[in-house]
């Protein structure tokens, strides 16, 4: 049981996942939420553990019985990257599959149940249990970064197709763990673009950023919004995200996390107006500046002041022509 994540890996089919997003809102979440799916909550949603060699970290898990009734949970490891998809969502890797340059860094990951490796749990009705997430480096240990879920299911059976896709029946936690020392953080900024046209609000900004850095980045950024006499009318703060190494994502704002855009909820628009992102890729830079241009035209208004200017202009013509 010493190498009881390891285990946990090597036994991945066959455990009832959850569909888990690489959620923003979990990603920045300080207070104690928590993740929920059939009766079983969890937190944190997510760790994030950045360390250089030798280290050891312990971080509490909780995990909770919401049901009246009591269930067996078994817990699994399951690595992961983020999806095609470009808004967040992790897809599992198959036991197949590479995963960081140490093929045994689950020998050096532990859950501990007091001082016992666990790997399977009965929770009585309403019951909360902490367990403990042990990482313990050697000095040797070499730098890279490896993302996974610990992943508490109901019995069920469930298994992963091959692409990496999960079924619902369970929580998780995603670990975020990158071994240093790390290099510098690098980037783009591959997309940053709005409708050039609209009729109206809200505004809804694509910001797509992808990491070419060998460890996860936390991107922070703003938006603002001037109209066409250069004030100040807008502000759209960007959710700090977490993007893996070697990945895009698209950066939503903070009023709508559950969005790949990042939005403006002003929805009274008129004339043209300038938008300018600033966004950094690590406290450290680079530091990406661009700005963009859009027009707002409510036709249906303007329509409407033409037709109501055009009816005054006949009432004013026949009452001249009746005064004279």
């Amino acid at each position: 049981m010493r190498y009881v994540l390891r285990m946990m890996y090597k036994n991945i089919p066959g455990i009832a996942l959850g569909f888990l997003v690489f959620s923003a809102g979990l990603i920045v979440s300080a207070s104690p939420a928590f993740a929920q799916t059939l009766s079983l909550g969890i937190y944190p949603p997510i760790i994030q553990v950045t360390t250089t060699p030798p280290s050891a970290m312990k971080q509490t898990i909780t995990i909770v019985n919401e049901a009246d009734t009591p269930t067996s949970v078994a817990i699994s490891v399951l690595p992961f990257t983020q999806s095609g998809e470009k808004n967040g969502q992790v897809k599992y890797l198959l036991p197949s599959q590479t995963f960081g340059s140490d093929p045994h860094i689950f020998d050096k990951i532990q859950l501990l149940e007091g001082d016992q490796p666990v790997t399977a749990l009965d929770l009585a009705p309403k019951q909360k249990k902490n367990l403990t997430l042990h990482i313990g480096l050697p000095k040797d240990e070499p730098p890279g970064d490896y993302y996974f879920s610990i992943v508490f299911s109901t019995t069920g059976g469930s298994t992963i197709s091959q692409d990496g896709a999960v079924l619902t029946g369970a929580v998780a936690t995603n670990v975020l763990l990158s071994i240093g020392p790390t290099d510098k953080t690098t980037g783009t900024l591959d997309e940053f673009s709005a409708p050039w046209f609209v009729e109206n609000g809200p505004i809804p900004f694509k910001v797509l950023a992808n990491n070419l850095s060998h460890h996860f980045i936390a991107p922070t950024g703003e938006i603002l919004i001037k109209n066409m006499y250069g004030q100040l009318v807008g502000q759209v703060n960007l959710l700090p995200v977490n993007i893996l190494e070697g990945t895009s994502r698209y950066i939503p704002s903070t009023s709508d996390s559950t969005l790949t855009t990042a939005l403006w909820p002003e929805k009274v628009l008129l004339g043209p107006y300038k938008a300018t992102l600033v966004i950094s890729l690590s406290p450290s830079g680079p530091l990406f500046r661009r700005t963009i241009y859009f027009l707002a035209l409510p036709w249906q208004y303007l329509l409407g002041f033409v037709i109501a200017l055009f009816i005054m202009g006949i009432i004013i013509y026949r009452v001249r022509e009746r005064l004279k």
